[in-house]
């Protein structure tokens, strides 16, 4: 009879070394990933194909049509990896690079949009340079062919009532003056970041149909993804979450948001940046310097960043069940804002 001892344990696996990376059970590892451990090759490689899987799952048009893509990139590290899509740019039928400088806002500090399209530029990729307060220009407002709801009247122009509304009470300032008026009306800095934030979104839909793009590709990692998630929802905008980590498609026909980087944690790209030598801008924000009780949506970051630092998975798990939030069938049927177009 055999020795029981002899027989190995059904149903169990031998413990993994962590003095060789987990992916070619070879090398030294140089680095930890939620619990796991890489070589520096085998994490490049794993990078870019986490990203490249979740680009070919939602780019996809019928034959023999290709996609139309617009690339919000900030100079952060997440956009600074644009160079992934000019190796694919022969399955794109148009690809173009758009940044929004935000340099209104912080006249102190030099912009970076000249670094950012020398970036771009590099690559080979079209670059689309647009300011904050351009979103108060008549020209992106005529880009943006305004919803006919939106009329004042059944025979007016779309344009024309959307300008007289915004320049009705101030006929004479500039855009500038616009947005400084119109952010100074936020007295709340959690209010400032929502005001910013939608002002972005309609920059993008505006640039992405002014070049009929039907992609908007954004560098929502997964650490931001559950910020924006846990945030929103303590907001009281938990109704808006299938929009705000899904591609909107279920709002906008037109437009769908893309995501590479949202199985992607911060440090993940941070580390992959770094091994490739690509140097990323400093992006300011509202909250900037400020206490991490400024805003909610800076507390909710150092929670999660602090989750993230101790329970590695928790992050990921909280992007995925916000994920399978759906919309309701009799919220569809709502009318939508006018705004927002969000029911």
């Amino acid at each position: 009879m055999c020795d029981s001892a002899d027989q190995p344990a059904i149903g169990r696996h031998s413990k993994r070394s962590n003095n060789v990376c987990h992916k070619c059970l070879a090398a030294k590892p140089t680095l930890k990933i939620r619990h796991t451990y890489y070589c520096q090759s085998c994490f490049l490689k794993a990078f870019v194909t986490k990203v490249r899987v979740a680009l070919g799952k939602v780019l996809r048009v019928p034959p023999p049509a290709k996609p139309r893509v617009l690339v919000a990139i900030s100079g952060g590290h997440a956009s600074r990896k644009v160079d992934y899509l000019n190796t694919e740019k022969k399955k794109f039928e148009t690809l173009v690079a758009c940044h929004i400088d935000e340099g209104l806002l912080f006249p102190e500090i030099q912009s970076n949009a000249g670094t950012i399209k020398q970036w771009v530029m590099d690559c080979g990729i079209t670059y689309e340079g647009i300011s904050l307060e351009d979103v108060f220009k008549r020209e992106v407002m005529e880009e943006a062919r305004p919803l006919p709801w939106l009329c004042t009247s059944p025979t007016s122009d779309p344009v024309e009532s959307v300008y007289k509304a915004v320049f009705a009470h101030a006929p004479t300032l500039t855009p500038q003056a616009l947005l400084q008026q119109y952010l100074a009306s936020a007295t709340k800095l959690s209010t400032r970041e929502d005001l910013l934030w939608h002002l972005k979104q309609t920059l993008l839909h505006q640039m992405a149909r002014k070049h009929r793009c039907e992609f908007i590709v954004v560098g929502d990692t997964c650490t931001r993804l559950a910020v924006k998630a846990i945030a929103m929802t303590s907001k009281g905008r938990g109704y808006s979450l299938p929009f705000d980590l899904g591609s909107g498609a279920e709002w906008f026909q037109d437009v769908q948001f893309v995501r590479p980087f949202r199985d992607c944690m911060d440090r993940e790209v941070v580390l992959y940046n770094r091994f490739q030598g690509l140097e990323a801008v400093h992006t300011p924000s509202s909250t900037t310097g400020l206490p991490v009780k400024s805003s909610i949506d800076r507390l909710t970051e150092d929670f999660i960043k602090g989750l993230d630092r101790d329970f590695p998975s928790t992050t990921s798990t909280v992007v995925r069940t916000a994920a399978k939030l759906k919309p309701s069938q009799e919220a569809a049927q709502q009318p939508a804002c006018l705004l927002c177009r969000i029911v």
